[in-house]
C-alpha cells in the first residue's frame, strides 16, 4: 500500500467560486497535496484563508479529517475580493484567488425613492432606487415598478425603467391639498 506524502502547499488546491452575490455564503475547499499531486486523506495540516478587498474576512477554516478543508465567508459589499490561502504557511497553488461580487437581487424593503412635494400645475418627478437587502444600489433594470397616487389627486403614472437600476416617473397634480404615493417594487412597497 503506497501512501500520499506530507502535505505540499505548492500541489495544494482549493475551490473558490469566481464570483458570487452580495449576502450569499461563498463556500471554499481545499485539498492538501503532496509533492506529486496525489491527494492526502488525512488531516492535520494548519490551513488559514484571508479574504480582503471589497469585504475582509479570516473564516473558520475546519479540517474535514479526510485531506480537505472547509471554509465559507458571506461578502456584504459588490466589488473585487482577493482570497489567501496557506497551508502550513505557505501560499497554496493558485492563491490569492479572485472572486467578483455582484449586487443581491431586489429587495423593496430596502429600495428608496425620492418623493418631492408638489405644486398644482407644475410635473413633480419621481426617482426610485432599487437596493439588495444589504442596501447596495443595483445597476441594472428589470424590475417591475408601479405608482399609485391617491388622496387629492389621482394617477397611475407610467414608469421608465432607466436600465441602471433607477426608475422614474412624472406626475402633474391639478388640485392642492395631500397626495399619498404607493410605490411597490416587484409586488411588494418600497421602503418608506
Amino acid at each position: 500500500t503506497v501512501a500520499a506524502g506530507t502535505a505540499d502547499p505548492a500541489q495544494s488546491t482549493a475551490v473558490v467560486p469566481p464570483g458570487i452575490a452580495a449576502g450569499s455564503t461563498s463556500p471554499i475547499t481545499v485539498t492538501a497535496r503532496d509533492a506529486n499531486g496525489n491527494a492526502l486523506t488525512t488531516g492535520g495540516a494548519t490551513v488559514v484563508v484571508n479574504v480582503t478587498g471589497a469585504n475582509t474576512a479570516t473564516p473558520t477554516v475546519t479540517d474535514n479529517a479526510n485531506g480537505t478543508y472547509s471554509a465559507s465567508y458571506t461578502p456584504a459589499n459588490p466589488g473585487t475580493d482577493n482570497i489567501t490561502i496557506t497551508l502550513n504557511g505557505s501560499p497554496i497553488a493558485g492563491s490569492p484567488f479572485t472572486s467578483i461580487i455582484g449586487v443581491g437581487a431586489a429587495d423593496p424593503a430596502q429600495s428608496t425613492a425620492t418623493v418631492p412635494a408638489g405644486t398644482a400645475g407644475l410635473a413633480s418627478n419621481i426617482s426610485i432606487q432599487s437596493r439588495d437587502a444589504l442596501g447596495n444600489n443595483l445597476t441594472v433594470g428589470g424590475e417591475a415598478v408601479v405608482v399609485v397616487i391617491t388622496g387629492a389627486n389621482t394617477a397611475t403614472p407610467t414608469v421608465i425603467d432607466n436600465g441602471d437600476g433607477t426608475y422614474s416617473t412624472t406626475y402633474t397634480p391639478t388640485v392642492s391639498g395631500t397626495d399619498n404615493l404607493a410605490i411597490a417594487l416587484n409586488g411588494a412597497a418600497v421602503g418608506g
